[in-house]
């Protein structure tokens, strides 16, 4: 009896020691709070990626992306899981300088006037308070505090197609960002890549080999918002006229010596 009671405290400890030993694991960050055990994250574009839903919303359990990624205005009811009075961070230009800031978001129901039939609502506005014109919002900072300053680059909108090519510096670190277009059109169309490189790496950050000839890529942003002093990007790789999507690229996240890898998807469809 005394053996078997030794054997079960021992099996008990050893079971306790697994769990702390996991916690201690989920507490291993990256450097933006996000668990180690989710690593690594995408580090190329796929439109066919699983999302689990329309805007890119996962669950804690089944999250692949680091963020949940947002922004204002009118959406499909589908397309907006978050809560209204929920907090979130937003960036956004103030005076000189660009700034991500904690916000309390507003989800308001409108009618949809794509699918609405007369005295329905399922429409959704999202707004942020005192920040007019976030250029996006995300559940949660990559260095949690107050209102801080974050290096900008470029902020703005600017189509990716034809013969498209941005370089920017950072840190004392160069980069490149080109459309490469293997089939020479103008466009954004069968055949092109969207490529970063630094420092004698390249990386593929989207490729539309085998995707829609109907792509409609933008660059939004560039800088440095998780502060590691290295290039983030924010842009559009839809690959329909009609769809809207929206990525976030983090140095931070990367891996097995990629530049950057996918940390939040916000997609979001027209009519």
């Amino acid at each position: 009896m005394r053996r078997l009671f030794h054997s079960r405290l021992l099996i008990s400890a050893v079971l306790l020691a697994c769990f702390l030993a996991g916690e201690i694991a989920i507490k291993e960050v990256t450097g933006i709070g996000v668990s180690s055990a989710q690593a690594p994250f995408p580090a190329v574009y796929s439109s066919s990626d699983e999302i689990g839903d329309a805007a890119g919303n996962w669950t804690t359990q089944g999250r692949r992306y680091a963020v949940n990624l947002l922004e204002t205005g009118q959406f499909h009811g589908d397309e907006v899981t978050a809560k209204s009075g929920s907090k979130w961070y937003g960036l956004s230009r103030t005076g000189k300088n660009f700034t991500i800031a904690p916000i309390t978001i507003k989800v308001e129901t409108v009618f949809d006037p794509i699918v609405d039939e007369d005295g329905e609502r399922t429409g959704k506005r999202v707004s942020a308070g005192v920040i007019s014109n976030p250029i996006f919002l995300l559940d949660r900072d990559f260095r949690p505090g107050s209102k801080r300053i974050v290096p900008t680059l470029y902020a703005g909108e600017t189509p990716i197609n034809g013969k498209f090519t941005e370089r920017y510096s950072l840190s004392g670190r160069s980069y490149k960002l080109r459309l490469a277009n293997g089939a020479k059109s103008k466009g954004t169309r069968l055949g092109s890549k969207l490529v970063l490189s630094s420092g004698g790496r390249v990386q593929i950050l989207a490729d539309l080999t085998d995707q829609s000839d109907e792509a409609n890529w933008k660059i939004f942003w560039a800088g440095d918002l998780d502060n590691d002093g290295k290039l983030d990007l924010y842009v559009d790789l839809s690959n329909h006229y009609n769809v809207s999507d929206r990525i976030l690229f983090l140095s931070t996240l990367a891996k097995g010596g990629k530049l950057v890898a996918i940390a939040g998807r916000f997609r979001t469809v027209g009519c």
